[in-house]
């Protein structure tokens, strides 16, 4: 790292917070599996559904002089590398990344440790009256190989301290929040990637629907069933007798528009 820059040396972006209006619970409407030619279907529309719910910042940075200290409303993040040990200060909060997993599966069945990370890239802040959140994008910087291909995420609420976890590979590494339902909540999208990495066999991207709970973390969201809410995209690189790619929804509400 190249020292401490304050505010002042990011790229900032303010935005307004979307609000939503309350309503009891998530309800849930069975939505059968559907084949697709792409991942932003005509029929099913993903991204313009993710996009009509997704979280505006408060305000946004971007890391644009290795810079490893930060003020913004009143909060002061400052990253730490200690003998390539990362370590985060938080409004005074310390804590490192050694011994920290993911919350979700980042390749197959495997949560990930976050310990290799060694710098960050984005900074997200989202303040309203219920909650006040500030999410990080992190990676290994000089990767090589397959390592390029991965991100690391932290959440944290900046009024429980409490810290989430999250991880990708070879998928979308977009730090953002959601409010699904109208109900208020607070969201995130987990991505997991499924397969070989090459491209040898079918590869399934995963996506799983987690919720800021009272106490400040992510909570896996499942049906009454027990089975959590899931889209996955399955995409065949390398054989040509199956065209395009198959989309499964299994979500609380019918994504059509």
């Amino acid at each position: 790292m190249k020292g401490s820059v304050l505010i002042y040396s990011f790229m900032l972006v303010f935005l307004s917070n979307t609000s939503c209006n309350k309503e009891e619970k998530r309800g849930e409407v069975k939505v059968p599996s559907a084949t697709k030619s792409t991942w932003e279907s005509e029929e099913y529309g993903l991204d313009r559904y993710f996009e009509k719910h997704e979280i505006k910042p408060t305000a946004v940075f971007y890391n644009k002089y290795d810079s490893s200290e930060i003020l913004f409303f009143n909060h002061r993040i400052k990253w730490i590398n200690k003998d390539n040990h990362i370590q985060l200060n938080i409004n005074g909060d310390v804590f490192s990344l050694d011994g920290e997993t993911t919350l979700n599966s980042v390749w197959g069945s495997d949560k990930d440790s976050v310990h290799f990370v060694n710098n960050w890239d984005e900074i997200k802040y989202y303040k309203s009256p219920d909650y006040e959140v500030v999410g990080i994008r992190m990676h290994f910087d000089r990767c090589n190989g397959l390592g390029c291909s991965v991100n690391h995420f932290l959440w944290y609420d900046l009024k429980k301290k409490t810290k989430n976890y999250f991880g990708t590979f070879r998928t979308e590494n977009k730090l953002a929040l959601y409010s699904f339902n109208n109900n208020k909540s607070v969201d995130y999208l987990s991505k997991t990637f499924v397969g070989d990495a090459q491209g040898a066999t079918e590869m399934n991207f995963i996506t799983e629907l987690y919720s800021l709970n009272e106490k400040g973390k992510f909570v896996l969201q499942k049906n009454p069933s027990g089975d959590a809410y899931r889209i996955t995209q399955t995409t065949f690189p390398n054989d040509t007798t199956i065209e395009g790619d198959r989309v499964t929804i299994h979500w609380f509400e019918n994504i059509k528009e």
